[in-house]
């Protein structure tokens, strides 16, 4: 895929709500701000979760730190409110080279989650990938069916690819693909800590859940 196959985006109160969303999923250590601490943290839940090698981590972590420095964090900030975020979104998303970063994003993150390595995500990947974001994994089945066009019990990368890109770049509030990660924040306000998702809370998994050596995959 070489172009932006969506319209730019009108910043419609659903995208609002999909990115209030993410931002609720980037805070990994649910501290209602984002830090670089998170996406190092992120990383080094999917490198746990995946079992990855030396080379693959590297890979994880960069993308990660890719995203805290080349879309969120602007003039230094050491720490990302949910307000500062909404703005870092609006002034990149429309940039050109947002989806082939994008793109780029959803490949790495397939082949974190596609864990046995055979090209496809299963049930039972998908899953456990929802449990390494702290969501609860009864709600895993719903994403992954809608995820999973042809309905063959997996998801191909083409799936993949697809449904992350409408969730970033999509302004259809009847998209199956609304729920990728998880369900949507109710509505958006200024306090991003508290108005919270309907789900349950999950139960988020300890910021010591990755002891293994992970500073050389650091990029600083």
């Amino acid at each position: 895929m070489e172009s932006r196959q969506y319209p730019p985006i009108t910043f419609s109160d659903f995208w609002m709500r999909k990115m209030k969303t993410l931002f609720e999923r980037y805070d990994a250590n649910n501290d209602r701000v984002l830090t670089r601490d998170d996406f190092v943290l992120q990383a080094e839940r999917l490198i746990q979760f995946g079992n990855l090698s030396d080379e693959k981590a590297k890979e994880i972590m960069s993308n990660r730190l890719g995203v805290w420095e080349g879309y969120i964090s602007k003039s230094d900030k050491l720490a990302v409110g949910f307000q500062h975020f909404m703005s870092t979104a609006k002034e990149t998303t429309n940039r050109l080279d947002t989806p082939q970063f994008a793109i780029n994003s959803s490949r790495v993150l397939f082949d974190c989650i596609d864990t046995d390595g055979d090209g496809m995500i299963s049930p039972k990947e998908h899953q456990a990938y929802f449990q390494c974001l702290g969501i609860d994994k009864e709600l895993a089945a719903a994403t992954f069916f809608a995820i999973d066009t042809d309905h063959d019990n997996k998801i191909s990368k083409d799936e993949f690819r697809a449904a992350y890109l409408d969730y970033i770049f999509g302004e259809d509030d009847q998209s199956p693909y609304s729920t990728f990660w998880g369900p949507l924040v109710d509505k958006v306000d200024d306090d991003v800590g508290r108005q919270r998702s309907t789900m349950p809370h999950p139960q988020l998994i300890s910021h010591n859940l990755c002891t293994g050596p992970i500073q050389h995959w650091l990029t600083r």
